[in-house]
């Protein structure tokens, strides 16, 4: 069933999702090769939209995703395990955001297609009846045999589960905070403010029904905190930034660095950081209520960046 189609989705029971994937490249083979990758479609995936199908009962939603991984020597072209025990060997997990009720794995085993091992993943998600429940989660596989070079860390991938609600309730976040800092040192360093965030049709989300960190983008520049920016519609990710000008002056990503976020949320007297939003793209990320979310530009293997908390401010 694979080869040419490999990674198939099921959309079981009464609501639609959007799966993504990410990943990151370079250089080996089989088993060892030290990046992961969906297969089939390569390291930035595609996003996958299915129409919103309506719910009349009480019971939890469930959203049903098949998902099939292999190693990578590039980042971008999948290849396979050596050995079942290989494939059986990936690790799988997940990260939400705190809002998404029962992630669960119903099978996760070795795949052979005809040409080699996969890993596979049949993943459910549960949903409440609550609108902030609608959002993203995100899946990794994990191969334990294998090393990213930039991070050193076990090479992995993460697939995006994006669950829209089914009438399109939640559609506005109140007292978003938002923080630009300016690459060149300001002043003013960092820009920032609250602003109230709404789902809008400028981006790709248009097709997500709550607001996203990437309708904060256009708050932040409708508020002066940038004065301009350049959207860029990548296949794993939806829509994100590809340059945003601060004071004046633009800075557009390449190779190496780029335009970066993170969402903090409040717990105590201090805001901190929500793991997923280092993972997830800001077109699939949902904001609730308060939250704070950072955008830096620097080198994409920085991992001290960002702080694991902040304080909000005035």
């Amino acid at each position: 069933m694979l080869k040419g189609k490999a990674r198939s989705l099921l959309l079981a029971v009464l609501l639609a999702f959007v799966v993504s994937v990410m990943g990151i490249g370079a250089a080996f083979a089989g088993t060892s090769d030290p990046f992961m990758t969906s297969y089939e479609l390569g390291s930035r995936g595609y996003i996958y939209t299915y129409d919103d199908l309506r719910w009349t009962g009480n019971s939890p939603r469930v959203v049903t995703a098949e998902l099939y991984t292999g190693p990578s020597a590039d980042g971008v072209t999948p290849s396979y395990f050596n050995t079942s025990a290989d494939a059986e060997a990936v690790e799988w997990s997940f990260i939400d955001d705190g809002s998404v009720y029962v992630v669960e794995f119903t099978n996760t085993m070795a795949l052979n297609d005809g040409n080699g091992w996969l890993a596979y993943a049949e993943v459910n998600i549960y949903d409440c009846v609550r609108p902030t429940q609608f959002g993203a989660v995100s899946i990794q596989a994990l191969n334990p045999n294998a090393t990213d070079p930039y991070t050193e860390e076990k090479a992995y991938v993460n697939f995006t589960i994006q669950i829209n609600e089914e009438d399109q309730k939640y559609t506005r976040a109140v007292h978003i905070g938002y923080q630009v800092w300016d690459p060149a040192g300001g002043p003013p360093n960092p820009l920032q403010g609250y602003a109230t965030t709404e789902t809008n049709d400028f981006h790709e989300t248009g097709r997500r029904t709550y607001p996203t960190v990437m309708d904060g983008v256009v708050r932040m520049l409708m508020n002066g905190w940038i004065g301009l920016y350049v959207p860029v519609y990548n296949p794993g990710l939806g829509d994100t930034v590809q340059s945003l000008t601060v004071n004046g002056r633009s800075y557009e990503n390449n190779e190496k660095i780029g335009w970066q976020y993170r969402v903090y949320r409040q717990v105590g007297q201090f805001y901190t950081m929500l793991p997923m939003s280092s993972v997830v793209g800001p077109d699939a990320f949902k904001l609730i209520d308060d939250d704070i979310v950072v955008w830096k530009y620097d080198n994409y293997h920085n991992l001290n960046l960002f702080p694991a908390t902040i304080k909000s401010w005035p």
